[in-house]
């Protein structure tokens, strides 16, 4: 049997794929689960608890049985996306001190309209992660946060994908507006050295964009629309499956055990997971490395942010799901959606949901009316 051969079978049998695609695939009969070994549960058990119960609730059966396990190399999870954080000194020291900081989308614009409104001199309330342009404050600030606490939360409860909602066009109508005016009274584009800021994007490791404050996990803004939902922390990972049925799969446990340790050599440093083995990572290797790349100072880690993922369960719900807006089959006209209705504004709210809806409704038929859209929403 040739190399090519056997790689052939064992790709038909083993397969990476992210962990929440995992979920309806034992109903349909699609993924094998298999027994873990110690090594593995070992290795579950030294993480933190937030990653445990995504473990126990999203990757394991009623009998214990893993539907997964996280592919080789040292990077097991991912955040994609949060809302973001609060920086405690610096609100502390501002004239919003006296308020609770937001915990939900919501909450962050109606604390948006007060700051636009109260005199604020010397703070700043948030900017980019990258260049900062003003396509990116939108996005990092108003359009990701909407639109992935609004899918996550809905795939959390079990209910549809449905845009066409009271609460959901109210949502991105205000953000529309908040938007513009940010950027007319707030927004700039290169970091600023005397202000001091309030919020942090979620891709920070607790330095404030200037150095001057720093927070942690403690501070986090969950994926939520309204402050009455779970705080969700969406999880990512990387797993190796087997195939349903397949006379191999009483040697997925073993195999898959080989990509432990979750470890890798980066540029001389051996490098952990800091979502996953907190007390591995080594955050003096790490920094010391962002500083020889001229990596901004602003993205490199404290050891109180470092220390405080430990904690993270007394401040979110983990959980694991699928929290992609953007149809890759309808990207150009989500993108355009988006053009027309928070840079341009000529789309109101209730045209922006029902556009979304359509193109879900599109990508799930297999179909797409791009030429009938842009009929409809045809550039003046």
């Amino acid at each position: 049997m040739t190399i090519l051969t056997k790689f052939r079978i064992i790709s038909r049998v083993f397969f990476s794929c992210d962990g929440a695609t995992l979920k309806g695939w034992l109903d349909k009969e699609i993924i094998e689960p298999f027994t873990p070994t110690d090594a593995m549960l070992n290795e579950i058990a030294s993480m933190p608890k937030y990653v445990q119960t995504v473990f126990r609730n999203e990757l394991m059966t009623d009998d214990g049985k893993l539907l997964g396990y996280p592919d080789s190399g040292c990077s097991i999870c991912s955040v994609p996306r949060f809302i973001g954080y609060w920086i405690p000194d610096a609100w502390n020291a501002s004239p919003f001190k006296s308020m609770t900081p937001p915990s939900s989308f919501e909450e962050m614009l109606d604390f948006m309209e007060i700051y636009l409104d109260t005199p604020h001199d010397g703070f700043c309330f948030f900017r980019g992660f990258g260049d900062n342009s003003k396509n990116e404050y939108l996005v990092d600030l108003f359009l990701e946060p909407l639109m992935k606490s609004w899918i996550v939360q809905r795939r959390y409860a079990g209910k549809p994908i449905m845009f066409s909602d009271e609460q959901f066009v109210d949502l991105a109508g205000r953000a529309q507006k908040l938007y513009q005016k940010m950027l007319k009274s707030d927004y700039q584009r290169n970091v600023s050295k005397k202000k001091r800021y309030l919020f942090a994007h979620y891709q920070l490791r607790g330095w404030s964009y200037n150095m001057k404050d720093t927070f942690t996990c403690a501070n986090i803004i969950p994926l939520r629309v309204t402050s009455d939902q779970p705080p969700l922390l969406n999880l990512g990972m990387r797993l190796n499956c087997v195939r349903s049925g397949s006379s191999y799969a009483s040697y997925s446990a073993e195999l898959f055990e080989a990509a432990i340790p979750h470890v890798e050599q980066i540029r001389g440093m051996t490098v952990y997971d800091v979502w996953a083995f907190p007390d591995l990572f080594d955050l003096e290797a790490y920094n010391k490395d962002m500083d020889k790349r001229k990596v901004p100072k602003y993205q490199k880690y404290t050891r109180e942010w470092v220390e405080s993922i430990k904690n993270l369960d007394q401040y979110i719900v983990p959980c694991m799901e699928n929290d992609d807006f953007i149809i890759f089959s309808q990207y150009s006209e989500f993108m355009r959606a988006k053009n027309q209705f928070f840079i341009k504004g000529k789309m109101t709210a209730e045209e922006f949901a029902a556009e979304l809806d359509r193109e879900w409704a599109a990508a799930i038929h297999g179909a797409s009316d791009k030429d009938i859209w842009i009929e409809e929403f045809d550039d003046e």
